[in-house]
């Protein structure tokens, strides 16, 4: 009877502990055009980031800053379910350019990061003029990602409880049997 108990123990601590692993994982950027990385020789005009999850519209802000830290992006211009987009200046110089993103998926988490770029294309007019809205992303840029959970990241103290809810049950389940026999 007690190795029966604890047999069903174990499977239900499994049943519980087991999904956690992808059934708990957060939104992640899954592509951005341009690609972190890219060389883009052509004329730019939307940047378009792509998320393996809806993302809502409310809180979503992405910011294109080149290495001074002028803003060449307006203000997030599209949210199209699982893709953010955000218009850029048409004049903006060849140089590197940093993506900024933060974004809260249908999970209602924050998802911030960012990527390099580097834009060789020459600009449509011969001065080169900002975006006049200064993205509010520079202050989530400088956010490091340590403060919001990493999209592979298991929620280890929901598992630690879990497993000492588990541990409780399975102790107070011999303590019955226990007595129960006697």
């Amino acid at each position: 009877m007690v190795g029966r108990t604890v047999v069903v123990a174990v499977l239900a601590a499994l049943a519980v502990v087991l999904p956690l692993g992808p059934a708990s994982a957060h939104s992640q950027l899954d592509s951005s055009i341009p690609a972190a990385g890219a060389r883009v020789d052509s004329p730019l005009t939307m940047i378009e980031l792509t998320f393996n999850q809806q993302i809502g519209a409310a809180f979503a802000t992405v910011g294109v800053t080149d290495s001074s830290g002028t803003s060449w992006a307006a203000q997030v211009s599209k949210v199209e379910g699982k893709t953010v987009g955000v218009a850029v200046s048409p004049t903006m110089p060849p140089q590197q350019y940093t993506v900024a993103y933060r974004v809260v998926s249908e999970d209602g988490h924050p998802i911030t990061g960012s990527y390099d770029f580097t834009y060789t294309a020459v600009p449509a007019s011969s001065t080169a003029v900002p975006a006049d809205t200064q993205s509010t992303v520079n202050a989530g840029a400088s956010e490091s990602s340590a403060t919001a959970p990493a999209s592979s990241e298991i929620p280890w103290p929901l598992i630690g409880v879990l497993l000492a809810l588990v541990v409780g049950g399975v102790v107070v389940t011999l303590r019955v049997g226990k007595r129960s026999r006697h």
